[in-house]
């Protein structure tokens, strides 16, 4: 028997002035033009030109206690790392020249950058002024704020409702996408955001994990980096947020349990007479714990990305449970950073898919916000429940596709897992949240599904198979919504979980192919086409991807999409 929803609210953080802090932070300002105190960053990424100093990983424990371990090894281990120290100390101290403010060292990235900590919180002018003048230092490729990100969604007053955001009519339609999968228990799909609960709904579903949270003011835990990916609550007193503290100026809030709560849309156990039904119901859930109280460092979330898919980084035991699909339903004012974009770029080349969030900035530009304004993620928008555009979610061209996110309270949100405590862990339950948030995570179950299905799917293909499966945006201003959503707005369409599985199970791996007749034409892997004449290099083809199979006579082209729309050009009289 399903279990009733215990009353339960909090407070979530978002980035800029968030659409649900209330009154007291809604206000008039533009919220991408301001960043509130409790935004600004402590910390500096300092990339170098130089390769970096060889990165490691920790002789695992099991490694040790089963003597696989060698004396030699753990000495090697133990020399790089003294290495990386003192490279980083030494950094530190030349550019501790450049700058009056005091720069502490802190740690080394998984690409080799150092994390360098500054005296305090200070403005982005602030930040800017120390970057201007340790940036000429010789060594330097870049010096970057280590921005926080936030979570981005919303929970709202809780009882039980049905689950609209599965259905046909204004959900993705799982219905009849469970009866050709319901997921394989080889995919691992990686959770980047506060960490995780036992709850009873996930029973069987946790696998291995890490908590990346580096800053003992924000783990809450007591002992920072480890491998105890569980979520202690995140609540701030006002005390903590009182000036002069390290966390001045953030909102007061009970705990959020963020990453929980994603868990639960995405991968909620079903059939088992508790609570809700998640949208895979098999695949395991890795939990990545790279946000803590108010917030969470790029540099951690960066390092999180890597290890998830199996990258090594300094310090930290390697990744047995490589992940196949990640899920980061965080985001951060500001453009996308180079660290981000190689991160991300890292991870697609391990053949893996990002998930992102759009943003809750009270319907600001979504191109403003990253990780979802970097290239090589799948970037989810929120629809309502009549599959209008909410006022609290971002928009605008960067949107790939948008998913349920809810709005309001009640049956207008989306019903998951949740925990009952206000500040430490309490009961299981199950409540309501709104948010592009849990928008995104619709969009990684459905993804999941498809690797399950077809696990060699690069993430151009799982793109390109959601995109061209979406169902289209209704008139849902006749339905009560507030604003209608179309392309420009909130991607190609709504995520449709039927269609783009019927059309992952059909699908054949691209075989590339180089042909030729006036001119040459190469397909690669990716669906990314290729052409050129004579002598000349190849140009990409910006006009059309997702190919899956081309064809050409004397002086035309046919070109086969995943859509299963057929492109054609050149000089059909001539064949």
């Amino acid at each position: 028997m399903k279990r009733r929803f215990v009353a339960f609210a909090y407070v979530s953080v978002c980035i800029g002035l968030c659409a649900a802090l209330g009154a007291t932070f809604a206000a008039a300002i533009q919220p991408h033009l301001l960043q509130p105190e409790y935004a600004l960053t402590d910390r500096l990424i300092v990339r170098l030109k130089s390769a970096p100093v060889a990165v490691v990983q920790d002789v695992s424990a099991a490694a040790l206690i089963s003597g696989k371990a060698t004396a030699i090894a753990q000495s090697t281990v133990r020399v790089a790392r003294d290495a990386q120290t003192e490279h980083r100390q030494k950094t530190t101290a030349r550019l501790q020249v450049l700058t009056t403010e005091s720069l502490t060292p802190l740690r080394t990235m998984g690409d080799g950058s150092h994390v360098i900590r500054l005296s305090r919180r200070m403005s982005a002018n602030e930040v800017q002024a120390i970057i201007k003048r340790i940036s000429p230092d010789p060594e330097v490729l870049e010096v970057l704020p280590d921005r926080l990100f936030f979570p981005q969604a919303t929970p709202s007053d809780p009882q039980y409702v049905n689950q609209w955001n599965l259905g046909q009519a204004n959900g993705i339609n799982m219905l009849g996408a469970w009866d050709i999968t319901t997921g394989s228990s080889s995919v691992v799909i990686a959770i980047l955001d506060t960490g995780m609960r036992p709850h009873e709904d996930m029973a069987g579903r946790w696998i291995g994990g890490y908590d990346f949270v580096s800053l003992a003011e924000r783990s809450n835990d007591s002992d920072l980096r480890d491998a105890d990916p569980t979520d202690p609550g995140d609540w701030v007193t006002a005390a903590e947020a009182a000036v002069g503290q390290p966390l001045a100026g953030c909102p007061v809030t009970d705990s959020r349990w963020h990453g929980t709560a994603m868990a639960g849309v995405i991968g909620a156990n079903a059939n088992n007479g508790l609570g809700i039904a998640g949208i895979n119901w098999s695949s395991k859930l890795l939990p990545l714990r790279v946000v803590g109280k108010c917030g969470g460092y790029e540099s951690d979330i960066i390092d999180g990305m890597r290890w998830a898919v199996g990258l090594p980084l300094p310090g930290v035991p390697a990744n047995v449970n490589k992940a196949q699909v990640l899920n980061i339903s965080l985001a951060a004012l500001g453009a996308c950073s180079a660290l981000m974009q190689s991160a991300i770029d890292a991870v697609n080349t391990k053949g893996v898919a990002i998930i992102v969030a759009a943003g809750n900035n009270n319907g600001a530009q979504a191109i403003n916000y990253s990780p979802g304004n970097c290239a090589g993620v799948i970037n989810v928008g929120a629809v309502d429940n009549n599959g209008g555009l909410p006022s609290y979610a971002n928009f605008g061209s960067v949107i790939t596709l948008s998913a349920p996110g809810g709005v309001g309270t009640g049956v207008t949100a989306i019903s998951t897992t949740m925990n009952a405590g206000t500040t430490i862990p309490a009961a299981d339950i199950y409540t309501q949240v709104v948010g592009t948030s849990v928008a995104a995570a619709h969009v990684t179950g459905v993804a999941s599904l498809m690797l399950s299905l077809k696990p060699a799917l690069l993430p151009t293909q799982i793109r390109d198979l959601l995109k061209f499966r979406t169902r289209t945006f209704p008139n849902a201003v006749v339905s009560g919504s507030a604003t209608n959503c179309n392309q420009s707005l909130c991607g190609v369409g709504i995520v449709d979980a039927m269609s783009s599985l019927t059309a992952t199970s059909t699908f054949q791996t691209r075989v590339p192919q180089v042909i030729a007749n006036t001119s040459g034409l190469g397909l690669r892997s990716d669906g990314i086409l290729f052409g050129w004449s004579g002598t000349g290099a190849p140009v990409q083809r910006t006009d059309i991807s997702g190919v899956t199979r081309v064809a050409v006579g004397y002086d035309h082209t046919l070109a086969l999409r995943a859509d299963n729309t057929l492109w054609a050009w050149g000089n059909n009289g001539s064949g």
